[in-house]
């Protein structure tokens, strides 16, 4: 139809109209329906009624075209036949099925037939054009060898630049006098796959990015990231003479059963050649995000990262990703303590260093955009979970991170206790920011006190903080002693609730047992600071005057020796006047002990919005 209705326009011949011809004639449905209507008068007069008069009509249409057909001479029937046919049942209206739009629990579910199907708004002949427009669109970039629709696509400068999705649609640029597009698109549109919002980027910083394996990746050095990824392992040797880092791809391949992609980062080229200087940011890169490294340490060296690949990276932020590959298994002394003090795993072979790895990574997590940056280490802890839970809530991105350091001790193993990143925000008016991130556990801490009459006269139950001055004895300690809080670290991975946790507190800091759930108040969490990404939960107990009394005993005992966990009991009025914690711990005691809370007033966000 499009092709009569050009021939007739611009008084030409059908078989030499081009494909870029109806591709610039459906960039507007509207006007090609009014031309298309003046070329092809039909005897419809308006849309049918409903649902099923519009099938019906379409029905005897087909049915009428079918005996047109059948009745026609023997040789071809003529064009403006066929297409006047075609015309008049291309003006019914569009109904869908609700049914195959069920969601999957509501399969099976039978509508009634006046509520089976949905009215789209469009006719037949609009919703014929989008998909010529798609089917166009996919043999024009084919043929001009540019990014496909729903090609996965790196943007590559403005505001944009680093971005990653897919491509969803396409706009050409646009030739009136001659009524044809121009063989380059003008730009693409980008549904990203960090915030899921569809962008316009012109076609000049758009990359098309390589087709991955769903599974398993393997990416030599200077090639692409993957643009997502549930864990990723780096082999860090370059000597072109090893032999195991094929065993070792072979093992991992072999090992791996999770639900995602695990990638393999190998440095070096894909032909095999060594890398370059131009190679350096991709090493880094690499090493900074691997969830696992798995290094081979030569004979006679005291630390895994002494020379080689990873001698430039800092051992503070690689530590706990360690995999030491050390043939013959056994470490000579030097490289025994270092393993030792940065529990790091010890492996004989390449297959039993990528046996330890993938034990270690588990099911792995899914990470885009620059969550790829946050290795498995510090994106499972929850204070990195509810971070990141928040800065998706707030409309905003991580565009790129580092991690500064990860501290973990033996009571912690591979998971860390304390770690800080340095990142890369991206605002929802594409203004980006920096910012340093420090993060541990979620903490749970007991507010254990003894009401009086005044709320200023309650005796709180504090310990002193695990610092530089943790063995003064409290009575003789200068100003800016650190009282804390009972408190210990946790995570989402011991299963405990808020008050398995808070029994736990009781137990192992003021050695209080039996305490009952009924007795224990949840205040919940917040932050101690902006600044940290960690949220602190904070129990409530009211202690009996036997229960304070034997504490009491704690704390006279801590005055003359630091044997046992040494209490201090203070009067609210005294941590008021006296610096001797921090705002945050004396923040949570005040909600404590308060005698009454004023209700809140409404809704602080409605009322704020």
């Amino acid at each position: 139809m499009i092709a009569q209705c050009i021939a007739t326009h611009e008084s030409v011949e059908v078989e030499g109209i081009s494909t870029q011809s109806v591709r610039y004639r459906i960039d507007n449905p509207f006007v090609l329906q009014q031309q298309l209507t003046e070329l092809i008068p039909g005897p419809r007069s308006g849309p049918s009624p409903n649902a099923a008069a519009a099938m019906a009509e379409r029905t005897r249409t087909r049915l009428a075209e079918a005996e047109a057909d059948a009745n026609e001479p023997s040789q071809r029937p003529s064009a403006k036949g066929r297409i006047r046919r075609a015309w008049n049942s291309m003006q019914v209206v569009h109904f869908e099925d609700r049914e195959a739009s069920l969601m999957s629990d509501e399969v099976g579910i039978t509508l009634a037939e006046e509520h089976r199907w949905h009215d789209t708004g469009a006719n037949l002949f609009e919703q014929a054009v989008g998909k010529l427009r798609t089917r166009l669109d996919h043999e024009l970039l084919s043929a001009g060898g540019h990014p496909s629709l729903s090609a996965t696509v790196e943007v590559t400068g403005g505001a944009h630049a680093g971005r990653t999705g897919d491509v969803t649609a396409v706009s050409w640029q646009a030739d009136h006098k001659r009524h044809t597009i121009g063989a380059a698109p003008e730009s693409f549109t980008v549904r990203f796959s960090d915030l899921y919002e569809s962008i316009d980027i012109a076609s000049r910083d758009v990359s098309a990015l390589p087709e991955w394996d769903r599974t398993f990746v393997v990416v030599h050095a200077g090639e692409p990231f993957p643009t997502e990824w549930h864990a990723s392992v780096l082999l860090a040797d370059a000597d072109e003479k090893s032999l195991w880092r094929q065993t070792a791809l072979d093992a991992l391949r072999d090992v791996w059963t999770g639900f995602g992609r695990l990638v393999v980062f190998v440095p070096r080229q894909g032909d095999g050649s060594p890398m370059g200087a131009e190679h350096h940011d991709w090493m880094s890169r690499a090493a900074l995000c691997a969830d696992e490294i798995i290094v081979r340490c030569p004979s006679g060296a005291s630390t895994p990262l002494q020379q080689g690949l990873l001698a430039d990276s800092p051992t503070a932020a690689i530590c706990g990703r360690l995999v030491v590959l050390v043939p013959g298994g056994e470490p000579d002394p030097l490289l025994s303590r270092w393993l030792e003090q940065h529990a790091a795993p010890v492996a004989d072979g390449a297959a039993e260093a990528a046996s330890i790895a993938v034990e270690r990574i588990g099911r792995g997590r899914e990470r885009k955009g620059g969550e790829r940056d946050i290795p498995l280490l510090a994106a499972r802890t929850t204070g990195y979970f509810s971070w990141s839970s928040a800065l998706r809530d707030a409309g905003r991105a991580l565009i790129s991170a580092e991690i500064e350091w990860v501290h973990h001790n033996e009571d912690t193993g591979h998971q860390a206790l304390w770690w800080s990143m340095r990142a890369r925000i991206r605002h929802a008016d594409y203004h980006v920011t920096s910012e340093l991130l420090l993060c541990h556990p979620m903490m749970t801490s007991v507010v254990a006190y003894r009401r009086r009459e005044k709320w200023t006269d309650c005796e709180v139950v504090l310990v002193p903080g695990d610092n530089s001055l943790s063995n003064i004895p409290v009575r003789e300690a200068p100003k800016g002693l650190a009282l804390r809080l009972p408190t210990i670290l946790t995570d989402f991975s011991d299963g405990s609730d808020q008050n398995e946790r808070s029994r736990r507190t009781l137990h192992e800091l003021l050695g209080l047992d039996g305490i009952a759930t009924d007795r224990l108040r949840t205040l919940g969490g917040r932050n101690d600071s902006s600044l940290m990404a960690a949220s602190r939960n904070v129990t409530m107990l009211e202690l009996t005057e036997d229960e304070l009394a034997s504490l009491r005993s704690q704390d006279d005992s801590a005055t003359d020796s630091l044997a046992g966990t040494p209490v201090v009991i203070c009067r609210v009025a005294d941590l008021l006047a006296e610096p001797v914690c921090d705002w945050a711990t004396l923040g949570a005691i005040t909600r404590a002990v308060l005698p009454t809370w004023p209700p809140a007033s409404g809704d602080f966000y409605t009322s704020r919005m």
